[in-house]
């Protein structure tokens, strides 16, 4: 791993922890390498990662134009071109976060596997997800379900971000966790939660590294959701959508329980559950909505669809 110039994928559907993984991957690094903290690590991130689809003057230079003068289906094919230069110009391992299912859009994959060692993909309970999800964009809660729940979603580009196909929560959750397990390590964000040193510490074991537990609880403690909520009111974060107030919103599981209705909890369990039985999320009481019509909408066979096209269905 310390010698392998390639990347490893920090992988997830969005609002699911990825950010918080790559917190705590910063600061291990940081104390691994004893280098002191240095003001608002929020926006230190890419000391130590980088978000792929944030890597516009990379895609720019392949494109020959500007990302605001493109199809999605250009950012699409310079892609691998654009993952195997970021391998052309580290020494050593780069970590890439991407919110991109694991899969091949007309016959180009999201993932240059070439240019890949392994990944991490962080999982979370869609029902959870989605109020996230609802913030983050700035769309009705109603919208962010069937976001969540559409085959082939893809996000368009902006001036700082470019295209990513998402696809379905479950399309995501399944294109990753399915991949062969010595290469993606799948952690799921309620065991970051309640066991966050056992969960870190295997982490660690899959890039191949054995910090001490002082280290990782240090780590852990720099990462809570408390201290980065707390560092967000005095400090702008960064990758903050600008739709959403704050980025570090709740931080707890089971939220969903008091603010989804019955009808939003039966379509996301209909059509997700099961990679929600897969990853200990299907309870007794959901599995009524298991088989219900509410699963198989007309819009989920078109692909594929952005928040504008969500929000006219």
């Amino acid at each position: 791993m310390q010698t392998a110039q390639r990347i490893i994928w920090l992988a997830s559907y969005p609002k699911s922890g990825n950010t918080w993984l790559r917190i705590f991957l910063y600061h291990i690094t940081r104390i691994a390498h004893g280098v002191p903290l240095d003001g608002n690590d929020l926006n230190h991130l890419d000391r130590s990662s980088l978000y792929e689809a944030r890597l516009v003057t990379l895609f720019e230079h392949f494109l020959k134009r500007p990302v605001a003068e493109v199809e999605w289906r250009d950012i699409l094919r310079v892609r691998p071109q654009v993952q195997a230069e970021v391998v052309r110009r580290i020494n050593g391992p780069m970590f890439l976060k991407t919110h991109m299912a694991l899969i091949t859009v007309e016959g180009t994959p999201t993932i240059n596997l070439q240019a890949t060692l392994g990944a991490i993909y962080i999982v979370r309970n869609p029902l959870d997800v989605v109020l996230s999800l609802s913030d983050h964009m700035g769309i009705p809660l109603e919208y962010a379900v069937e976001c969540l729940c559409l085959d082939g979603y893809r996000v368009p580009h902006t001036s700082i971000e470019v295209y990513e196909p998402w696809g379905s929560w479950r399309e995501n959750v399944g294109s990753w966790s399915s991949a062969p397990k010595e290469k993606i390590l799948s952690i799921r964000y309620e065991d970051m939660l309640e066991a966050p040193q056992k969960t870190f510490r295997a982490v660690m074991t899959h890039l191949g590294q054995n910090p001490s537990d002082e280290q990782i609880e240090e780590a852990i403690e720099l990462s809570s959701f408390k201290r980065l909520s707390e560092i967000e009111k005095e400090a702008s974060f960064r990758e903050r959508s600008h739709n959403a107030l704050r980025f570090f919103r709740v931080g707890r599981a089971g939220q969903w329980q008091d603010v989804l209705s019955e009808a939003q909890i039966e379509r996301i369990v209909s059509v997700n559950h099961r990679y929600m039985r897969r990853f200990g999320y299907m309870t007794p009481d959901l599995e009524k909505y298991v088989g219900s019509d509410a699963g198989l909408p007309a819009s989920a066979t078109a692909s594929p669809k952005t928040p504008a096209q969500v929000a006219e269905t």
